[in-house]
Parts: structure tokens; C-alpha cells; sequence
């Protein structure tokens, strides 16, 4: 936005004059990789936003959310079986609580706390944590498993997705007496670091700021804008990075998405104020848009 200023002898204002037009829009500020982390269970104060659970065998297989855990070793995010006596489960039974990466971007580690085990005498089951065409726990094992995760960071190739599952392996199917599950893992704190090399999109930009006229006062910018992971701050600045107003937006850490889409918002720039940060004369203008993950786009006119 080509915006031009004259400062009026009888008010301490900045007069603007403002023009925007398409062939005044710069070039897309490169994308930069960033990374933000997602939180679930203990490690986001016993709330779950991230994780979805997926059973195919409904009533024998339960997959779930038991948060906070209280300091339960029995509650957390949760998939296992449920006792049958002296029944037996289907070849590919699957208890599974999942978190899917957002549209163009991947997980790339975690941090989980929580356990994993299989029962004695009950076949082919595997439980533990799961990633495309990767699967670190216990199982399948006739004399039973068990396997503890303690927190520690732990780096993955890029994937879609990542989840905790207790599944049947054997072909003629595997046990599930009653008492204690047949197979169980359970996550009492989890993080997970999403990559994110998407910069968001800014739409629209309107109201007076295309008008061409001189303006004193306040002036409001209205924008569209979108992002995968959502765009966290909207922000002006004059020149050389002289910040003149921004608006941050609420964000939720154990959402994968952690501030929305916001596809629409609204910004006042103070001229009065901006007297104070800018000289009359022309200027260039520029609307910034940040996600989660710290990818910046900029609109601005020469």
C-alpha cells in the first residue's frame, strides 16, 4: 500500500493517503520451516483435543480418553481389549487412538509417557505406538510383553500421522480372557512435534485502505486470510518495520490446529498514533499474516 502522509498544522494527526491496486502487490515473503509441538492428556492440564479413537470391533475393543490420569497408571489415552472370557478376537482387531498431522504438514517426533503390555497366553497381540510402516512396543508374544516409554524426545521421518494401537497379529485370531486386558497401551503424557512449511494465504484486503483518498483518524483494515495450521498474529508495520498495530489471536496447544482457520479479521491503524512512528510523506505499507509454526506472509504496494 503506497500510502502517503501530510501532518496537519491545527491537529498532532497523520494524514493518509492510500492506494492499492493488484500490480502493487509484492512478491509472497519466502516460506520458512518451522515446528510447533501439540500437547495432549497431563502434559495439556488432562484435556484431549488432538487425539481420535477408532475401534473396528466395537464392545470387545475400547479406545479412549481417561484424562488427567490422577497418577493412575490405568487411565491416560487409552487402547486395549475388554475381557470375553474365554473368547477369542478376529485376525486385525484394532483398538487405536490417533492424531492425524494438518493438510500439508507431518509429524516429525514425540515425547510420550505411559506403558504398553501384553498378556500371557493370549497370542498374537501388539500394542504400543504407531507410525507408518513403524511400530515401537511389545508383541506379539505368548509368554506376554511389556514396555515402558519415559518421556524422551524421539525424531521420526515425516509422516501423516501417529498413533497408539493394540492390534491382533495372528491369523486364527488371539485370545482375550476375562480380568485384566489382553492387550493395553496406555499414555499418560503426550507431545507431539508437527513440521509445518506452509506459509499462510492472505486474501482480500479492503475498506478504506484502497481508496485513494486522504485520511485522518482511525482507518480500518478488513482481510481474508487462511492456513492449515491457523494463523496466530496479523500485524502492520510502515517502512522499514515500524510496527503500527497487530492483533494476536487465543491459541490451544493441544490442538493440532492451534489457532483455527480464521479465515476473516479486521485490524484499526491509529493515525494519530502512527504520527509518532512515521513522518508525513509516502510510505510503504505492509499486512503480515504468522501461523503456528512461525511462517510469515506479507502483502505490501510499492
Amino acid at each position: 500500500m503506497n500510502l502517503r502522509s501530510r501532518r496537519s498544522a491545527a491537529l498532532p494527526t497523520l494524514l493518509l493517503v492510500m492506494t492499492l491496486n493488484a500490480t502493487s502487490l509484492g512478491a509472497p515473503a519466502p516460506a520458512r520451516a518451522g515446528t510447533y509441538v501439540v500437547q495432549a492428556c497431563d502434559a495439556d492440564s488432562g484435556r484431549n483435543h488432538s487425539w481420535t479413537p477408532y475401534v473396528n470391533v466395537p464392545g470387545v475393543m475400547y479406545a479412549g480418553t481417561l484424562c488427567p490420569t490422577g497418577g493412575s497408571s490405568r487411565r491416560g489415552l487409552v487402547a486395549r481389549t475388554f475381557g470375553l472370557g474365554s473368547g477369542r478376537l478376529p485376525y486385525g482387531a484394532l483398538a487405536q487412538m490417533r492424531l492425524d498431522a494438518p493438510t500439508r504438514s507431518s509429524v516429525i517426533g514425540y515425547a510420550i509417557r505411559g506403558w504398553a503390555a501384553t498378556r500371557q497366553g493370549t497370542g498374537g497381540w501388539r500394542t504400543g505406538i504407531e507410525r507408518p510402516g513403524a511400530f515401537h512396543g511389545c508383541g506379539p508374544s505368548a509368554s506376554g510383553c511389556s514396555v515402558d516409554f519415559r518421556g524422551a524426545w524421539t525424531t521420526m521421518p515425516s509422516s501423516p500421522w501417529l498413533a497408539l494401537t493394540t492390534t491382533c497379529t495372528a491369523r486364527a485370531g488371539c485370545g482375550a480372557p476375562n480380568g485384566t486386558p489382553a492387550a493395553q497401551v496406555h499414555a499418560y503424557s503426550a507431545s507431539v512435534r508437527i513440521r509445518d512449511d506452509t506459509r499462510p494465504t492472505i486474501g482480500a484486503v479492503g475498506s478504506a485502505w484502497g481508496d485513494g483518498q486522504w485520511h485522518r483518524g482511525t482507518v480500518s483494515l478488513i482481510y481474508s486470510g487462511s492456513d492449515n495450521s491457523g494463523i496466530c498474529r496479523v500485524a502492520v508495520t510502515a517502512d522499514q518495520g515500524q510496527p503500527l498495530t497487530s492483533t494476536s489471536y487465543s491459541r490451544d496447544d493441544g490442538s493440532v490446529t492451534p489457532c483455527g482457520t480464521t479465515p476473516f479479521g479486521g485490524l484499526t491503524v491509529d493515525t494519530r498514533a502512527a504520527a509518532t512512528t512515521v513522518s508525513d510523506g509516502a510510505h510503504v505499507f505492509r499486512l503480515s499474516a504468522t501461523d503456528a509454526a512461525g511462517n510469515v506472509s506479507t502483502q505490501q504496494a510499492q
